[in-house]
């Protein structure tokens, strides 16, 4: 994964917010969604990792290290497969940008996202969305209604976080 297709497919979801937004116009303020790559130990559990990426690799969030203590403690993982990948993408989605669309209309716009998706990490092995809290001594640099994505791909993970400008 290049970081030119990174930036591409962070253009596009930037544009999709932008229609997302567009559709529930009552809904203010506005929402943003982006992609990071993940580069995960193998040998360290996934909880683990996500704390490690959000305190040391996380280009979005400016997370300051804790002072009373360590980062291992006082995070809140609520990250779960709805089924499939497929299936936790598209409920991911559709919850959190998609909501206004007619199924139809719903079925496009993720077949697309899923074509570029797949372009970028692989064939789907695994997902799970959600919402990853860190400890309070993060916020409020890290707003906790934040929802996330995982993928893990054959090729690459990404994480794509939505997240509502409240």
């Amino acid at each position: 994964m290049t970081e030119l297709s990174l930036d591409k497919i962070n253009n596009i979801l930037k544009d999709l917010c932008i229609a997302a937004n567009a559709f529930d116009s009552e809904f203010q303020p506005q929402f943003d969604c982006y992609i990071e790559s993940l580069n995960f130990n193998r040998n360290l559990l996934l909880d683990d990792n996500f704390k490690r990426f959000f305190i040391n690799d996380s280009s979005w969030t400016n997370m300051k290290k804790m002072n009373s203590s360590p980062p291992t403690l006082g995070w809140d993982f609520q990250m779960k497969n709805i089924g499939t990948p497929y299936e936790t993408m598209s409920y991911f989605f559709r919850k959190n940008l998609f909501y206004t669309l007619n199924d139809k209309q719903f079925e496009v716009v993720l077949y697309q996202l899923t074509l570029y998706l797949e372009n970028l990490t692989g064939e789907f092995i695994y997902a799970q969305q959600g919402y990853i809290r860190p400890p309070n001594e993060y916020l409020p640099a890290y707003v906790q209604h934040w929802q996330h994505l995982y993928l893990k791909g054959q090729d690459a993970e990404i994480l794509i976080t939505f997240e509502a400008n409240t």
